[in-house]
């Protein structure tokens, strides 16, 4: 396993060198490995500069990936307007290259994005267009975005039972609402249609109207 000083190190020699491409590729690594022990700033950072060398040699396929990465760290800091708009950018380059699979994973987790947000209708229309997604054909580039949706899924079940324990219909009935599409999109049809039906029964005991008007395109999805 790569450590910080191996990487400042290679980074070192990279930049003596001038050897841009490499130096590009050991920042991304160096950014993956701050996102690891989330120091965000120094995550972003590192993307950033790597974002700058590709951008700079027209290299597409590595920006949209960088993109990517950068609404990852957003996404892990909770800040989803802007996970969702560099999820954005990434796609705009990603559906000029063609890249299928690509477009696959970052299409959802933008998706996911705009649920978490609270835009549950645009939500709602990209999802149906997405799911349900081969995972084992996401590129080894975008499978840390995958990650990052199997870890939402393992906290979110871990909040239901405390919020059950603090007797909080509320945070039970997000909870609920926000797994189903989550498990959707891992390929737990079953498990999201549970979460469905759940959510709807506390969204009628709290009369949460918004929630109830989304739930049939909820529904639909699911079925």
């Amino acid at each position: 396993m790569e450590t910080l000083i191996d990487l400042e190190k290679a980074l070192d020699q990279c930049r003596q060198e001038n050897d841009q491409i490499n130096e590009a590729q050991i920042l991304i690594r160096m950014g993956n490995y701050f996102l690891g022990q989330r120091k965000w700033p120094r995550a972003a950072s590192s993307f950033k500069k790597s974002l700058e060398i590709f951008e700079e040699k027209k290299m597409k396929a590595e920006q949209a990936h960088i993109l990517a990465y950068l609404g990852l760290v957003f996404w892990e800091q909770a800040q989803v307007q802007k996970a969702i708009d560099s999820f954005k950018l990434s796609l705009k380059i990603i559906n000029e290259i063609s890249d299928v699979n690509g477009q696959k994973i970052v299409e959802a987790i933008l998706g996911l994005s705009l649920w978490r947000k609270g835009d549950w209708t645009e939500s709602l229309a990209l999802l149906k267009e997405v799911l349900p997604i081969d995972i084992a054909s996401i590129p080894d580039s975008y499978r840390v975005l995958h990650s990052a949706i199997e870890k939402a899924v393992t906290q979110i079940r871990n909040r239901i039972p405390a919020a059950q324990m603090n007797n909080n219909p509320l945070r039970i009935m997000q909870g609920h609402f926000t797994l189903a599409p989550l498990c959707l999109y891992m390929g737990q049809r079953e498990e999201a249609n549970t979460h469905l039906l759940e959510a709807e029964l506390l969204a009628k005991t709290l009369n949460d109207e918004k929630v109830l008007g989304t739930i049939p395109g909820l529904r639909e999805l699911v079925k």
